[in-house]
């Protein structure tokens, strides 16, 4: 890296995401840490996204338009290819990241040369910005591995902090469609770097109905994908016998539960498409 190069870019890969994109982009604009570039870079968006993108006259960003739709993980990768920084900060086009974010996590990095991947606590906002919940994962190594075997994805993708050389090392983000932050974090986990949770609350994650799988075919990708994430977690993660115990019987439990539910929706098409993925897996 050259040696002007910013100490952190924040990476955000964009589609269609223009109702929530400038509160987006004004909370990294409005970060107290300013040693930063801003890489944003458009998925062929049908929206005004690149026009609310190109009304920030700030020389920090860096607009980049894919000609073609390539979808969030490749998008991201091409980004990877590009980042000048000596860290990447993620963040999604809905998400808010609060003013001293990017200022805490790069001091604690700065400290601790040994963390390659840190996230942190956040809050569950709705569309209104309004409070839904607290996300509180666990903050070290064997509680997190737990929490990936057994309950689901421990760094919110929106508020991690990552090492450029060893994302860049170990080949960017797995080509999944909805579950490629979490199949990073296992290949970054299973090589036995180090990483850890803040536990402040530096980022809200937005929830809102746009995000809502409503197409079948693609909330059962998402079920697929997740499922073989925790697997993936299993026995990749080395996790102690009582977090092997509770995701194996995790997973029997989900796949009981979602079964059930498309049975009870009488969605046959479903249920055969569900078949179909865990013969070919």
């Amino acid at each position: 890296m050259r040696s002007n190069s910013p100490l952190v870019t924040v990476l955000m890969p964009v589609y269609n995401g223009s109702r929530f994109l400038g509160e987006a982009i004004e909370s990294i604009l409005d970060q107290a840490f300013t040693d930063f570039e801003f890489l944003i870079i458009d998925d062929a968006s049908s929206d005004n996204s690149v026009e609310i993108i190109k009304s920030y006259d700030d020389s920090r960003i860096l607009l980049i338009e894919n000609q073609n739709n390539l979808g969030q993980a490749k998008t991201m990768n091409r980004g990877l290819g590009l980042v000048r920084g000596k860290y990447i900060a993620r963040m999604d086009q809905d998400d808010i990241s609060l003013p001293s974010r990017l200022d805490k996590q790069t001091k604690y990095l700065e400290k601790n040369k040994d963390i390659v991947l840190l996230g942190s606590w956040c809050k569950i906002i709705d569309s209104n910005g309004q409070p839904i919940k607290d996300f509180c994962p666990p903050a070290r190594k064997n509680d997190i591995i737990h929490y990936m075997v057994a309950i689901n994805n421990a760094f919110a993708h929106s508020s991690t902090i990552f090492s450029t050389n060893v994302i860049q090392k170990i080949g960017g983000y797995p080509q999944y469609s909805y579950t490629q932050d979490m199949a990073l974090w296992i290949n970054i986990m299973k090589r036995d770097y180090h990483y850890y949770i803040m536990q402040q609350f530096l980022v809200s994650l937005r929830r809102h109905e746009n995000q809502t799988m409503q197409e079948p075919s693609k909330y059962l990708i998402r079920f697929h994908e997740k499922s073989a994430m925790q697997y993936k977690a299993l026995i990749n993660l080395k996790p102690k016998a009582q977090a092997r115990h509770d995701g194996w019987s995790s997973i029997k439990i989900r796949h009981k539960e979602f079964l059930l539910q498309i049975l009870k929706e009488m969605n046959l098409l479903m249920f055969f498409r569900y078949l179909f993925l865990h013969i070919m897996k």
